[in-house]
Formats: structure tokens, C-alpha cells, sequence
């Protein structure tokens, strides 16, 4: 039953808090990095407000490899890919590990779902791009019998505590029910149709404030 300890984004704050933490008890960890923002802020937040949160640069992200943190790609900017057309969202999977392996000169070999979604078509592309395992976020254990480029994670939230996480690991693993699974699906098709929806309302937006049609 190893413990697997991964980190999404590639967020400034890793390198000033965790990974003094994890270098205190020699702990491995994976670093999920969104290529384009390095060096920038996370422009994907700006809709809750965090838009302005600070990324790691390429050099820090070098010098945590030289310390022992394993990095994998987390896509270019950070969409949720299984409302995009595949070869946009193809783009965004092999492009930011094709930026990783050219900027740091390691081989990157793992991947993790933006927004923790994988749907079947993204898993087939994480596949295709070259990696060797793929993690989303589903609430629930990884066991041997999952697909490896859709393992599962757990969120760690600032509420937990040591407790509280060493209870969640003496669990019995647990899998999603069948009415999560549901709602999971309904939830992706009202993304869908959003995503798809939103150019068509900011047209509106546009004659709406010239008065014009067309």
C-alpha cells in the first residue's frame, strides 16, 4: 500500500512550503506543472479571484529536479480538456510535455487531468502522447485494476489533519457509486454545452452593444 504524493499546477508556494517539508522527511513527490504559465500567473483562475497567483519559473523548476521532485506535465494552460476537440486537446497533452522534456532535459512520463476530469477519449490521448501513467482526481483509492492513465487520487485539504489522513488511508478502498458516476456524466455534458455556448453569447454581447445584426 505505497502513498503516492502528488502536487497539481506548478504554484510559487511549492518550492517556499512543501518542498521544505518533503526534503525534512525525504519524501518523494510529483509536481504536476501547466507549461505555459511557468514563470507567470495562473490566468485560468481569474474567474475565482486567483488569477494572480505566482508559478514557479523554469530555474526553480530545475533546481527541484536536482532535488529529487519528479515533474510531469499538466497541460499548456490548464482547460478542461474533454470539452475540447481532440486535436486542441491533443496539443495541450503532448505540448506541455514535449515544453517539460525541452526546458529541463529530463524525460517526462506522467501526466495529470486538469480539473482532475478523464474522460475516455482524454485517457486514449494521454496514452498517444508517450507517457507512461496518467493520475485524475475520482475521490477514491488507485488500486492494481485500474487503467495506469487513470489512477486515482485523493484531494488533501488545509482542514485535514495528520489524523484525519491516516484514518482515509486505513480505509477500505472505495470506488465511485454508480450515482456519482451519473452525475459525473451529466456534469461533463453541461460543460460541454457551456464551452460551446460561450462564443456564441459573447457575439450576442458584441451586437447588443453596437445595435447591429448580421
Amino acid at each position: 500500500r505505497p502513498v503516492v504524493i502528488t502536487f497539481d499546477d506548478g504554484f510559487r508556494d511549492f518550492l517556499t512550503g512543501a518542498f521544505p517539508i518533503l526534503q525534512r522527511f525525504a519524501a518523494p513527490a510529483t509536481l504536476f506543472v501547466v507549461t505555459d504559465a511557468v514563470g507567470g500567473t495562473a490566468r485560468w483562475l481569474e474567474p475565482l479571484g486567483e488569477g494572480g497567483r505566482k508559478m514557479l519559473s523554469w530555474d526553480e523548476l530545475a533546481a527541484l529536479v536536482q532535488g529529487g521532485i519528479e515533474v510531469g506535465a499538466h497541460t499548456r494552460t490548464h482547460p478542461q480538456l474533454d470539452v475540447l476537440p481532440k486535436d486542441a486537446a491533443f496539443s495541450e497533452i503532448a505540448g506541455s510535455k514535449q515544453a517539460l522534456e525541452a526546458r529541463l532535459g529530463i524525460p517526462v512520463e506522467t501526466f495529470a487531468y486538469p480539473h482532475g476530469y478523464a474522460s475516455s477519449a482524454t485517457v486514449r490521448l494521454a496514452r498517444n502522447a508517450g507517457f507512461k501513467a496518467a493520475c485524475r482526481v475520482a475521490d477514491r483509492m488507485a488500486s492494481t485494476a485500474e487503467d495506469r492513465f487513470a489512477l486515482s487520487r485523493f484531494i488533501v485539504t488545509e482542514e485535514m489533519d495528520g489524523e484525519d489522513i491516516l484514518r482515509l488511508l486505513a480505509s477500505p478502498a472505495r470506488g465511485q457509486t454508480p450515482a456519482a458516476r451519473f452525475a459525473a456524466t451529466g456534469w461533463r455534458a453541461a460543460r460541454r454545452l457551456q464551452h460551446w455556448a460561450r462564443p456564441f453569447a459573447a457575439r450576442l454581447a458584441v451586437q447588443g452593444s453596437t445595435g447591429r445584426s448580421e
